[in-house]
């Protein structure tokens, strides 16, 4: 077996690669405005939700949502949550700033793409009368509540 000396060769990751990957979605109905953002990340991070509204303005106040991807290849560094710290590593300010700005764009973006369009729903209430296709197959949870019900 080949042996390698690995002693001193690993660099950590300082710097930053490439941009966040973020989406935005922009939903208005009459006066009332409301963003959706998903963030590329492992977690959103509740500050983010209040910065990216006050840099949009007062009227988003509230009316800002974040999401995330849940990816473990995504930033990190971004949260000032001393739990999430312990395997997003410290909060570094350029890496939540670069988050926000780009949030802030892309939501900037959606708005001025906003065009009209009908949203609806529907329910097929005989979909599975059975309960054939959507139905807990395990045992292992029976004993819990709820748990026995095919």
């Amino acid at each position: 077996m080949r042996e390698l000396d690995w002693s001193g060769s690993f660099n950590p990751s300082i710097g930053v690669e490439s941009a966040p990957r973020v989406k935005a979605v922009v939903l208005t109905a009459d006066s009332e405005t409301v963003v959706l953002v998903k963030i590329d990340a492992i977690f959103p991070y509740e500050a983010m939700t209040l910065d990216i509204a006050e840099a949009l303005g007062p009227e988003y106040r509230g009316k800002v949502l974040v999401s995330a991807s849940h990816t473990h290849s995504g930033w990190a560094q971004y949260t000032g949550h001393t739990g999430y710290q312990v395997g997003a590593g410290v909060l570094r300010d350029k890496v939540y700033k670069a988050y926000i700005d780009t949030s802030v764009d892309v939501v900037q973006k959606a708005l001025a793409a906003r065009r009209s369009a009908k949203l609806g729903m529907h329910v097929d209430f005989d979909f599975d009368p059975n309960d054939q296709v959507n139905r807990d197959r395990r045992s292992e949870n029976d004993m819990l509540p709820g748990g026995d019900r095919d």
